[in-house]
């Protein structure tokens, strides 16, 4: 069973800003930090974010006369790579993004080298 998903005012909390959800959805937190596509969904928000304030800066911009209008191709290319950027780092910094919400995990402790038993035959 897939744990609860957070109210929507909680969620964006935690994807824009990095806000910590309350203890009462961690098991969602772990689901999520666990999943396959974490680094995408965790920088999809802030990508798309972004994009619409670099579109609305350029139109802006534009309208009063400050520049021209950027080529549309050149701001998607932009989108695109910082998007690419972000989910390679998202899955470099995974473990201590796990780290940072529910601290230090257990380690199992140090492997030594297997040892033949030794047989009395």
């Amino acid at each position: 069973m897939t744990p609860a998903r957070p109210p929507l005012a909680v969620l964006l909390r935690y994807r824009l800003l990095g806000r910590r959800p309350a203890a009462t959805h961690d098991d969602w937190l772990r689901t999520d930090l666990d999943s396959r596509w974490y680094p995408v969904r965790s920088v999809l928000l802030v990508t798309a974010t972004s994009f619409v304030v670099v579109i609305a800066v350029c139109w802006a911009g534009a309208a009063l006369g400050w520049w021209s209008p950027l080529d549309p191709f050149v701001v998607v290319a932009l989108g695109v790579v910082h998007g690419v950027a972000q989910t390679v780092r998202a899955v470099r910094l995974r473990e201590a993004e796990r780290e940072r919400l529910f601290g230090v995990r257990d380690e199992l402790g140090r492997f030594t080298p297997y040892l033949h038993l030794e047989r009395d035959e």
